[in-house]
């Protein structure tokens, strides 16, 4: 048993397909996956699941009028802690990124595979500071 099984990851991302096979794939791996196609639908299901979600990924299209970094602040203060960010992105040439990076926040690439991000978030339950895994309700 790994530190991730049990893990709950939210994630902001408008492919409902997307989300339909990566909700598939983490419930095998024995984690949560909570998603939203904007800050707003993600905040509620966040808070009908009662679950407090371990890693955030995002996709980086969000957040055009109000700027990304402020939808992710937004959602994680509405949690009311930080919490490790993921972003995905299909532009390898957003100037943004430098700056994302500088917050801390890792990059994944579209397309990637289910595993892929898998991976990424083990590798943050494992990090030191991680404060381990949500238990299941």
């Amino acid at each position: 048993m790994t530190h991730a099984d049990g893990m709950t990851v939210a994630i902001l991302e408008t492919d409902a397909v997307l989300c339909l096979s990566l909700d598939m794939a983490f419930e095998a791996w024995g984690m949560w996956l909570l998603s939203g196609g904007s800050v707003a639908a993600l905040l509620r299901t966040v808070q009908r699941s009662g679950r407090q979600p371990d890693v955030l990924v995002a996709d980086l299209v969000h957040g055009r009028e109000t700027g990304f970094p402020d939808a992710v602040d937004q959602i994680q203060a509405t949690l009311g802690r930080p919490v490790p960010v993921v972003v995905t992105t299909g532009n390898r040439t957003r100037k943004e990124a430098s700056a994302l990076l500088a917050r801390g926040w890792l990059l994944l690439e579209k397309p990637y595979a289910p595993e892929t991000l898998r991976t990424l978030v083990q590798s943050l339950a494992e990090s030191p500071g991680h404060g381990g895994a949500s238990g299941r309700p």
